[in-house]
């Protein structure tokens, strides 16, 4: 039986590849622990139930309740349900964290929450410049005096992760850099997120700049319900309108997507994120996936600098987890209904 089981469930993940369309099921209740992995013969996910769906006549959706978080890079790490925020799986997820540019999220958010005119332009300073490269941030590579629509410095603080960006826009909308973290540590505190203190704009290195995966979560949560930000986050790429600088415009390129160049996971497709990294930090994911019509935020913090992306990886295991067994419900209903049709 658990051969015929793993058949359906290969067969079925083929043509969902194919088709690239949305799941539906057809029955009311399940419980999956039985179907692990044929490597080791431990359950990679634990149990799945259905409630029925927002659209659709008599139609049930899987909800995912819990899934194996075991064998990841990362040793902080939290899977939510993004409509609700129901944890699926954590590991360790109220310790302290250094979110390092994840931070950028919060940055952008307040950008997008105070500037109606996005196509406002700024003028890139010389002592931001300086001062970033001094510290060996991240830039997206604009320069000084260059004059750059709010943004497209929202698409380089989030795609390539330039601090320069940040800097600029906290300075247009908070006055002053510590004016504008003052705003950032209150709207962390108006989400709940109790753990987490902001001391800059950017998540380079303070040892106060801290936070935990639970609110790292939660701040993702609230930063997908924004249209604009999901534009931005979810892109691979974005090419500027032209500046004074670059009069044919600058390339920025996502972080995450450069590193992976095949969003796809079993039943859905990694949507967007931002990474985070530092020798402190260490390896850090903010991401967010649609699988079978619904939608999951994972925050990973602390994979090692081992060269390679282990916190995609990391992203990529547990999504297709999830995944996993969603479809591995489908195959159990298909199964059950075949049985019924040669019964009667």
């Amino acid at each position: 039986e658990i051969w015929k089981e793993f058949l359906c469930l290969q067969l079925i993940l083929l043509r969902l590849n194919r088709e690239n369309r949305t799941l539906k099921f057809g029955r009311s209740s399940c419980i999956c622990n039985r179907f692990g992995d044929v490597r080791t013969g431990k359950s990679r996910f634990r149990s799945c139930t259905k409630r029925k769906s927002r659209c659709g006549k008599g139609e049930t959706e899987t909800v995912v309740k819990e899934i194996d978080i075991r064998g990841i890079n990362s040793p902080y790490a939290i899977l939510i349900q993004a409509n609700d925020g129901a944890v699926i799986a954590s590991s360790r997820p109220d310790e302290a964290v250094y979110p390092a540019s994840i931070t950028k999220v919060m940055s952008a958010l307040l950008v997008l929450e105070h500037v109606r005119d996005l196509d406002r332009t700024c003028t890139i300073l010389e002592d931001v410049i300086l001062g970033l490269c001094a510290e060996e941030a991240a830039m997206a590579g604009f320069q000084p005096g260059e004059e750059v629509t709010v943004r497209d410095l929202l698409y380089g603080a989030l795609l390539p992760s330039g601090a320069e960006c940040c800097e600029t826009l906290a300075g247009l909308v908070g006055g002053t850099t510590e004016a504008f973290v003052a705003m950032m540590n209150d709207k962390a505190a108006s989400l709940g997120m109790d753990s987490t203190c902001f001391r800059n704009t950017t998540g380079l290195f303070d040892p106060e700049h801290v936070s935990t995966v639970r609110d790292l979560a939660v701040m993702m949560q609230y930063a997908i319900r924004n249209r604009a930000f999901r534009e931005i986050a979810g892109s691979a790429s974005h090419t500027t309108a032209p500046t004074n600088l670059h009069p044919e415009g600058l390339v920025l390129c996502s972080t995450l997507f450069s590193k992976l160049p095949d969003p796809t996971v079993a039943g859905g497709t990694i949507l967007g994120g931002k990474t985070g990294s530092t020798d402190e930090a260490k390896l850090c994911l903010a991401s967010y996936a649609a699988i079978a019509g619904k939608e999951y935020i994972l925050v990973t913090c602390g994979a090692g600098l081992t060269g390679e992306p282990l916190h995609v990886y990391d992203a990529l295991t547990l999504y297709n987890r999830v995944g996993e067994a969603v479809l591995y419900d489908r195959s159990r209903n298909y199964s059950s209904a075949k049985s019924v049709s040669i019964t009667t």
